[in-house]
């Protein structure tokens, strides 16, 4: 008797469809309804959503791009896992300096006498933190995310899960210059657009100083203290 074939799931789409309807904010929380919720907006039968949450399937295009609008989420994030940048040249850009200002802040957290690791690719803690640090005798999550300047504004992409983590900003400044900003998981939400899986969010740029309306993002100077959101 042959053995029956191996059934094809796509983790990575169940894991951003949760992402999104977990920001949504109207959609019922996980194994409260969420799937019939989804079913009744999207028109289709309960099991259809069933398999989709698991992975089993995928919506077809129009599908999709309906998903998309009920979640307020950016479709080709949705489904191939894209963050959305001006152009295919920003988007090179990008993807080539993020991992360099985690390095940086990895680097400077050693230089302060701190210890830096790493996740693995398949610890759940890397969906929201680049690195884990011991300063000063305290453990961190820390998720690095590097800025966009634009004008007088400064652009990020926060990723889901925000809140377990410490969040620096990064901003060049200089071609060896640079400015580091803490970023309260309050102030993201409060400033932030949720695009489903992500939260957008624009500072204003003012010298040496970050604003958001009347709040100001706090700078840090050092890494030779234990870190305080």
């Amino acid at each position: 008797m042959a053995d029956s074939p191996k059934r094809l799931t796509d983790t990575a789409f169940a894991k951003r469809l949760e992402q999104a309807c977990d920001l949504h904010g109207r959609v019922p929380p996980f194994n409260k309804g969420r799937q019939a919720w989804i079913a009744e907006k999207l028109d289709v039968s309960v099991e259809t959503s069933r398999k989709w949450f698991s992975g089993e399937a995928r919506p077809r295009p129009e599908k999709m791009a309906k998903l998309a609008e009920v979640l307020r989420a950016d479709e080709s994030w949705l489904s191939l896992g894209f963050v959305p940048d001006k152009s295919a040249v920003d988007k090179a850009q990008r993807n080539a300096a993020a991992p360099g200002a985690v390095n940086l802040v990895a680097g400077l957290i050693q230089l302060a006498g701190g210890a830096p690791s790493f996740f693995k690719e398949d610890d759940p803690r890397a969906s929201y933190a680049d690195i884990l640090a011991i300063i000063r005798g305290s453990h961190h999550e820390i998720s690095v995310v590097l800025g966009h300047p634009e004008e007088n504004k400064v652009k990020f992409t926060v990723p889901a899960g925000h809140e377990n983590a410490f969040v620096i900003g990064v901003v060049m400044t200089g071609p060896i210059a640079f400015d580091l900003i803490a970023m309260p998981s309050d102030l993201i939400v409060k400033h932030g657009r949720k695009r489903g899986g992500y939260i957008e969010l624009q500072i204003d740029k003012a010298r040496t100083k970050y604003w958001s309306d009347t709040d100001e993002w706090p700078r840090l100077e050092s890494f030779d203290k234990p870190l305080i959101a």
